[in-house]
């Protein structure tokens, strides 16, 4: 059974978030007072993400971690 799962940079791809170039990503940006960008944590960021997280885990536990570090 080959599970494959979208990383947050697909998942925001196909929400048509393309950071500083369209005002959203995984910030929203807005621009200051010289008309640079300025980043602000989205609160949609977190929802779009934790959808594409399988069976909705969105966190890593102790044995979690000690796995991915010792895979490699």
């Amino acid at each position: 059974m080959d599970v494959t799962f979208e990383t947050a940079i697909e998942l925001l791809l196909r929400a048509g978030r393309l950071g500083q170039k369209n005002g959203h990503g995984f910030y929203k940006y807005q621009t200051d007072a010289k008309g640079r960008p300025r980043k602000e944590i989205d609160p949609e960021t977190e929802r779009l993400l934790a959808a594409g997280q399988p069976n909705g885990k969105t966190g890593f536990g102790e044995e979690d971690i000690v796995a991915r570090m010792m895979l490699p």
